[in-house]
């Protein structure tokens, strides 16, 4: 199950990951009791310093990670954008450096948080962000070149307003067992 193309996907992941826990111009825990919903997502907004590591898995080669990311919230607070980019990476001989832009957005008529991203020049959209406290996460399917269906699930833990820790996990049995593929900690550089 070591394909390239998921390998790829996975840093891809890894970096929208990685930049998306931009924590806030006003970061704060206190931004998770917020009952404006659209001012919950300045946790993400920030710029981030991101150290990781792949793991050696059957989706992955081990491999040490550094990554920057930029997020700002729009003038009218409908999105946080994001900007995720490799600083250095160990990756394995053919795996790409990451550039990636997420989008956040709130739909105030189903009461979700959404995830759009662009990565390696393909848009994507993940299904709704669940937001419990300070964690957030999604899941999503990715389509491996053998034509396997994988899942992913990405968690982002906002331990203290400068410091969130992410969790990229994958299953190929529909959910059952997970595999823990990345790990990383972000700190807040501004």
């Amino acid at each position: 199950m070591r394909v390239h193309g998921f390998k790829t996907t996975m840093a891809s992941v890894f970096a929208s990951v990685v930049t998306l826990g931009l924590a806030a111009n006003v970061a704060t825990p206190a931004l998770s009791q917020t009952p404006d919903p659209r001012e919950r997502m300045k946790i993400w907004v920030g710029r981030w310093d991101d150290v990781g590591e792949v793991k050696e898995t059957i989706y992955s080669h081990a491999a040490r990670v550094h990554k920057r990311a930029s997020c700002v919230m729009t003038g009218d607070r409908g999105y946080v954008v994001c900007e995720y980019l490799d600083v250095a990476a160990d990756l394995p001989k053919g795996e790409d450096v990451t550039d990636n832009l997420s989008i956040y957005a709130y739909d105030e008529k189903n009461n979700t948080y959404r995830h759009f991203g662009i990565s390696n020049y393909k848009m994507s959209e993940q299904p709704q962000v669940t937001v419990e406290g300070d964690a957030w996460s999604y899941t999503y399917q990715e389509t491996e070149k053998s034509g396997a269906e994988v899942d992913v699930r990405i968690s982002y833990a906002f331990v203290t307003p400068e410091k969130r820790v992410i969790h990229i996990e994958a299953s190929s049995d529909g959910g059952q067992h997970w595999v823990l593929v990345v790990d990383e900690v972000e700190t807040k550089i501004s």
